[in-house]
């Protein structure tokens, strides 16, 4: 939270972006393999980092039930290294020793 707190004019930006884009692509007129194509070209695009930053996003206050919809329907942590994830640090650093 604390970093979401001093980056969130950043932050809040591209989320926002993203989450509209997933919107218009669930409200199109394509039908559903279409629609799903095209979230799947979008996820593609997301970096790992992103994908972390909308994994912790979506724990904030700040999404939105309708931001987490799209995070399940167009499945998009899909491609997150579960390893990267901050409750498993700990764990990693065990298995490094």
């Amino acid at each position: 939270m604390t970093f979401y707190e001093n980056n969130k004019s950043k932050l809040g930006a591209y989320f926002r972006t993203l989450f509209r884009i997933f919107d218009l692509i669930d409200n199109s007129i394509l039908d559903t393999k279409q629609r799903k194509e095209y979230a799947k070209i979008l996820r593609a695009q997301l970096s790992e980092n992103e994908l972390f930053f909308i994994r912790y996003n979506a724990m904030t206050i700040y999404s939105s039930d309708e931001n987490k919809k799209y995070i399940n329907k167009y499945n998009l942590l899909k491609h997150l290294p579960i390893f990267e994830l901050i409750e498993f640090e700990e764990e990693c650093k065990k298995i490094n020793i």
